[in-house]
């Protein structure tokens, strides 16, 4: 991650100004200057971990001390030590605003990296490389669930591979298991232009795990379709094998129907990746 644009931290009486571009920083504390000096880096030479805190202490009958978490829950099991109140980073980071003795900081983060919520996103939003297309759940808004390419990556014309070869590993069908279906597709089938290897070898949008959707998750993109646009009325291939070794599942998206078909039939191909 980036650098802040200053590493400097210190404590007067107009506040920690220029603390905020290096991360979350609060506190007042007159008089004390708690910043790096040229060699040593962070206050006695300790630096937060990426993603992580350093959480600055100066209580009179305590003396100074510091404490580094390398994520939010430490974060917040060393300020609840303190007396800080509430179960979430926000709540505790709002408590220790509040207090005159204490620095939170965040230094190797920009603003833009600090923790907070989750980012939330609704099927059919552009976004990550793709078009979101399944919500973890099976709500319409969360934080985590599938992209979809925003066009097909083979219009028709990409078999399953190896008709007759059994696929040890690629017969998950659940929503999740998609990827570890392609990634064993690909290492026991080495034909070229295989539906997997379509998406397994795909680079698009700066993303590149991108898989062919096992038989639930290319269900999730059928029964989210309208929202995520651009299907064509015809048959998409899943990474699903069947339990013999010359036919796997694919989804016919005019009507929904799901069955197997021989692994050398040429079938339309959309790749996903999980967020």
């Amino acid at each position: 991650m980036s650098q802040p644009s200053t590493n400097h931290f210190k404590f007067g009486a107009s506040g920690i100004s220029s603390a905020t571009r290096g991360g979350f920083s609060v506190g007042v504390k007159e008089g004390a200057d708690y910043g790096p000096t040229s060699s040593t880096g962070f206050w006695n030479g300790v630096k937060p971990p990426v993603g992580g805190y350093t959480i600055y202490v100066d209580k009179a009958s305590q003396g100074p001390s510091i404490h580094v978490a390398s994520n939010n829950a430490q974060c917040i099991g060393m300020l609840l030590a303190i007396g800080a109140t509430g179960s979430t980073i926000e709540n505790v980071l709002a408590w220790a605003d509040g207090q005159a003795n204490m620095a939170v900081l965040s230094a190797e983060l920009t603003l833009g990296d600090l923790p907070g919520a989750p980012v939330t996103y609704t099927i059919g939003q552009a976004a990550l490389g793709g078009i979101i297309a399944y919500i973890d759940g099976g709500g319409s808004t969360g934080t985590s669930g599938l992209v979809a390419t925003v066009a097909d990556v083979s219009s028709g014309n990409a078999s399953w591979g190896c008709i007759g070869t059994a696929i040890s590993g690629a017969d998950g069908t659940a929503i999740g298991t998609g990827n570890q279906n392609t990634i064993d597709i690909m290492a026991g089938c080495a034909t070229a232009g295989i539906a997997a290897r379509i998406c397994g070898d795909l680079t698009q949008s700066g993303y590149s795990d991108w898989y062919l959707p096992s038989k639930d998750e290319l269900n999730a993109l059928y029964t989210n379709k309208a929202s995520i646009g651009g299907f064509a009325n015809d048959a998409y291939w899943s990474s699903t094998e069947y339990h013999i070794a010359s036919a796997a599942y694919y989804q016919d998206f005019t009507n929904g129907f799901v069955t197997a078909t021989p692994k050398n039939s040429d079938l339309y191909v959309r790749a996903v990746r999980s967020f």
